[in-house]
């Protein structure tokens, strides 16, 4: 049987730069949710979905701070 995880992600960019990090960790979480939710939507079982959040710790791409993208 086939797992699929649906992990979100944020960004330095997404909160101000002194938001804590339960907060970014739930909008990593929120994000997830809703991939997740989209995909039940389209048929895909939810017993086969784990939703993670990974917040700032699993960066996709890093940004250096004072960059501007």
């Amino acid at each position: 049987r086939n797992v699929f995880v649906v992990k979100g992600h944020t960004s330095l960019d997404d909160l101000s730069e002194d938001a804590p990090p339960d907060e970014r960790m739930a909008l990593s979480l929120r994000r997830a949710q809703i991939v997740a939710s989209y995909l039940q939507e389209r048929g895909v079982s939810p017993d086969t979905l784990r939703v993670q959040g990974a917040s700032t710790f699993e960066p996709v791409v890093q940004r250096v701070r004072g960059d501007s993208m």
